[in-house]
């Protein structure tokens, strides 16, 4: 699985293979997703649906990509 995604963000970023930055970047990004499970809560406000595009969001265009989902916004 390490070596699909790794493959994927080499084609998201061939700019990057001279650095050898896919692996480590997908290892970020699933850490990012792996250690989810310590804050977010069933009974947040936040769930896996509306926290996967932010997901996205951050890995892919970084902070100013991120965009709250819209029933977070709407209570905010």
């Amino acid at each position: 699985m390490v070596a699909d995604f790794a493959r994927a963000v080499a084609a998201l970023r061939p700019d990057l293979k001279k650095a050898r930055l896919a692996k480590p970047l997908t290892m970020l990004l699933f850490g990012m997703i792996n250690w989810m499970f310590t804050w977010l809560k069933p009974e947040g406000t936040l769930d896996h649906a509306s926290i996967a595009p932010m997901v996205a969001d951050l890995f892919l265009g970084g902070l100013p990509a991120v965009k709250a989902p819209r029933k977070v916004a709407a209570a905010a």
